[in-house]
């Protein structure tokens, strides 16, 4: 780490987001998958089993009324499936999250920067992709350019972003992201027409 790199350190980062505080019951419908063990029961005018009282079963009884979880995944925000609200809910509460972190850090002058993420993480099963956690990368750089650190996150300011690195941990309490931020160097990059015209006439 160089003495211009400036490190922000996440402990705990979050990993997953309650999406609704109480579960729904759900039904076991006509045309779905029922239990054995119910299938001498009938159904109501609405296509919900009954049983031998006329009550609807219940197909999720262990999870009625209690909080709902996402695990956090940059894949799965893609999927067709998920609701755009669902997808906003995480969003923000990966960035207000990091706030704590972030919102006391002043401008940078040294411009443009680049950005390295190391994710500090269990191992588990090792059958997830570190490439799904880019979600984390985007958020930071979404919330150092609100909070006025850098201008804007384009390649103008940003010309390396934060691909994570893994490091693993033996238990959830070692868990962390750690965001470095360091001046461009490389002389492809400040030497290069474009770069050496902008920053001259934005000084």
């Amino acid at each position: 780490m160089a003495n211009n790199d400036l490190v922000i350190s996440i402990p705990l980062f979050i990993k997953k987001v309650m999406i609704s505080k109480a579960r729904r019951i759900k039904y076991y419908k006509k045309g779905g998958k029922i239990p054995k063990k119910y299938a001498s029961y009938g159904f109501d005018s609405k296509g919900r089993l009954i049983d031998s009282e006329g009550e609807c079963v219940a197909a999720n009884p262990r999870t009625i009324g209690k909080p709902k979880y996402i695990t956090i995944n940059g894949q799965a925000l893609y999927n067709a499936r998920m609701s755009p609200h669902i997808r906003s809910k995480i969003v923000n509460a990966v960035k207000d999250s990091f706030v704590p972190h972030i919102k006391d850090i002043k401008p940078i002058s040294n411009l443009p920067v680049r950005i390295s993420l190391q994710f500090h993480d269990t191992i588990r099963q090792a059958n997830w992709d570190l490439d799904n956690q880019w979600l984390y990368n985007k958020c930071f750089q979404d919330l150092i350019v609100k909070h006025g650190i850098i201008p804007d996150d384009d390649i103008r300011y940003i010309t390396k972003a934060g691909a994570p690195e893994f490091f693993p941990v033996d238990s959830e309490q070692e868990r962390k992201l750690v965001f470095t931020i360091s001046p461009e160097d490389r002389k492809e990059v400040i030497e290069h027409n474009y770069y050496d015209e902008f920053y001259s006439n934005d000084s």
